[in-house]
């Protein structure tokens, strides 16, 4: 059985996953603007918001940290 701070881990690693998935969808719609469409506006329209996305990714993985820092050291998790 997972502890609460494993718990909280891997609930986070699921949100981080669903930002770089994201992130991931909307690299292919840049891509796919610039080379079928040929606009270099909609390509960048595309990349403003993977900014935000970026960020919170980002966050994420500073949680994700902080979570396993803060741990108590029982053998399970936590930073030394």
């Amino acid at each position: 059985m997972r502890g609460a701070t494993d718990q909280a881990i891997l609930h986070h690693l699921h949100l981080l996953s669903d930002q770089v998935m994201g992130l991931s969808h909307d690299a292919t719609l840049a891509i796919e603007a610039m080379t079928v469409d040929r606009s270099r506006n909609q390509a960048i329209g595309t990349l403003l918001p993977m900014q935000e996305r970026l960020r919170l990714a980002s966050q994420l993985i500073e949680i994700i940290l902080a979570v396993h820092r803060l741990a108590p050291s029982d053998g399970q998790g936590g930073a030394p």
